[in-house]
């Protein structure tokens, strides 16, 4: 199956909450007759690429509760779904519902209660798929020969290499291999947040060529990479620019971009007013929540 069958644009309002896009919580907010169906539809087809690392639960159950969609909603989909659940829609729904008792919602909890490890959706990691595990890491000096073959099998292992390890160099070969990640389905089983994290390591103008790369892996779903692209984009900067994407990352599915983005967004009465709403939300992660509430605390 390709994305286009799998995921809607990500200039759509279906298409940004599948991918957990800051933007579909605004979007949302605006028109929520379209959202509610919407977000339901997330609920029963899990659209993470990698179920095990990616993160939904805290963002799509922020939208269950926002948008007023009832639980009795979304206990329907854990009740349609069947017990071999090809498409993870109970392991996430049974995610959201524990997010939701955990900022006090009883009938979620009790929800929960019921689909014990013996009942017919038992909570247990979804398995997703796994990259293949990593030919031993070659020394640096073989990873400079071998990124300079790109259907050698040691090509990616060795251009992590040199993200961990290279120097300015090294820039030409890792822009290369980055452009290489593909942004659509296949080939997303790529992990590219090392390689991203090298560039900002290494820095300089000529790894500064990377930013429009990174403003494409915004939009993959594969948002466990994210936080990488944000900081990325944050190290390249100009002294006096704050990336557009620092406000959509503070409604962002993934809690190290929300905590990025809580520390370095510019502060205006918008933004004071998210980072009051992550602050107090039980819904939040307690690392954001206290990141929120040490930059409101110093902007007085």
């Amino acid at each position: 199956m390709n994305d286009e069958e799998f995921y809607a644009s990500s200039g759509t309002l279906l298409g940004a909450l599948q991918r957990g896009l800051g933007r579909g919580v605004t979007r949302a907010m605006h028109d929520p007759d379209a959202a509610r169906p919407a977000v339901l539809s997330c609920l029963r087809r899990d659209h993470r690429w990698w179920w095990t690392v990616d993160e939904r639960a805290v963002y799509l159950a922020r939208l269950v509760r926002d948008l007023e969609i009832p639980v009795a909603q979304v206990l329907a989909v854990l009740d349609a779904t069947p017990p071999e659940d090809d498409e993870n829609a109970a392991g996430l729904t049974l995610e959201v519902l524990e997010v939701l008792g955990r900022a006090g919602n009883r009938e979620a909890t009790e929800a929960v209660r019921r689909h014990t490890p013996e009942g017919p959706h038992p909570i247990e990691a979804a398995p997703g798929e796994r990259p293949p595990a990593p030919v031993p890491d070659p020394t640096l000096a073989e990873a400079r020969r071998w990124t300079t073959v790109p259907d050698h099998p040691r090509y990616w292992p060795s251009a992590h290499v040199l993200a961990g390890d290279g120097e300015e160099r090294d820039v030409p070969a890792l822009l290369e291999v980055v452009n290489r990640v593909p942004t659509r389905t296949e080939g997303l089983d790529r992990c590219y947040r090392g390689l991203i994290e090298g560039l900002a390591r290494i820095g300089g103008d000529e790894a500064a060529q990377v930013v429009p790369r990174l403003r494409s892996l915004w939009f993959t779903p594969h948002t466990y990479e994210r936080a990488a692209v944000l900081h990325a984009l944050l190290t390249f900067a100009p002294a006096d620019e704050h990336p557009r994407y620092l406000i959509e990352g503070l409604e962002d599915c993934e809690a190290d971009v929300r905590e990025l983005a809580v520390a370095h967004v510019e502060l205006t009465d918008r933004t004071r007013r998210c980072l009051a709403y992550l602050r107090d939300d039980p819904m939040e992660t307690p690392e954001v929540r206290a990141a929120a509430a040490r930059r409101l605390d110093r902007s007085g």
